[in-house]
């Protein structure tokens, strides 16, 4: 709120051409701090939830991380439309986290959570003893702390919802709009249980569904796996890029 109010003000003292993107729940494959989606994720992999911690058909709104790109090179190139706005990007339709927590379960295969609903007041409760029990450890010594996550727990049970009318009333098109949370978590759930198999963060899975083909790569084919690299470090959003020759709007690179 303070980032952007100071925006603002620069906007209207000193000129700064600016465009304010809010997200809500981030997903997609890119290798952030195990946290939001991914802590919810790697939570239920980790077998950590034993119910539900939140309330029947409580909604939050979701950001897909693979189309930010395409939205953040289209204002870039409609200066006009664009400049000192306020944008939600997020999905559609908000998703109801209890429906995302059964489906994850049924990919995962697992038996929990089971369908029990915790009441937030219990949680504080339990939140309380353990906050206790970490002071307790660490007057011994001992180092113990509650995962920073914790701050935000009464968030699951309240309803986190942007507008996007905004959104769809500008000039940008939604590049897959049939794309969201539930389509892209089989390959979600693929790439972060083998990432975290990688690092023996999950290791329930590593031998049980996934074939360990980047090991075999790496010492049989390293010169395949380093052009493949390459060519996704390079240009990973090729279609982006404009056709050598041409040249280059210059409020493309207007920041």
């Amino acid at each position: 709120l303070m980032a952007e109010t100071t925006l603002e003000y620069m906007g209207e003292t000193q000129g700064l051409d600016y465009t304010i993107i809010r997200v809500a729940i981030v997903y997609g494959e890119h290798d952030h701090k195990i946290q939001g989606f991914h802590r919810l994720l790697f939570t239920m992999a980790d077998e950590s939830m034993p119910f539900l911690f939140t309330k029947k058909d409580i909604r939050h709104s979701y950001s897909n991380a693979n189309k930010l790109p395409w939205f953040v090179h289209h204002i870039l190139t409609h200066r006009e439309e664009f400049s000192r706005q306020i944008y939600h990007f997020v999905d559609k339709e908000p998703v109801a986290l209890d429906d995302l927590i059964l489906t994850i379960r049924a990919y995962l295969e697992l038996d929990k959570p089971r369908e029990m609903y915790i009441p937030y007041p219990f949680v504080r409760i339990g939140k309380f003893f353990l906050e206790r029990l970490t002071d307790f450890l660490n007057w011994f010594g001992i180092a113990a702390r509650l995962p920073p996550e914790y701050m935000f727990l009464k968030d699951v049970y309240l309803p986190k919802v942007l507008s996007v009318e905004k959104l769809e009333q500008s000039s940008f098109v939604d590049p897959a709009p049939e794309e969201n949370i539930y389509t892209r978590l089989p390959g979600l759930v693929v790439y972060y249980l083998t990432r975290w198999g990688h690092l023996n963060l999950i290791t329930r899975y590593k031998n049980e569904f996934f074939a360990d083909t980047l090991e075999e790569d790496f010492l049989c084919r390293p010169d395949e796996l380093l052009r493949s690299v390459h060519a996704d470090s390079i240009t990973p959003f090729a279609e982006l890029r404009e056709p050598e020759g041409e040249s280059k709007d210059s409020s493309y690179w207007t920041g």
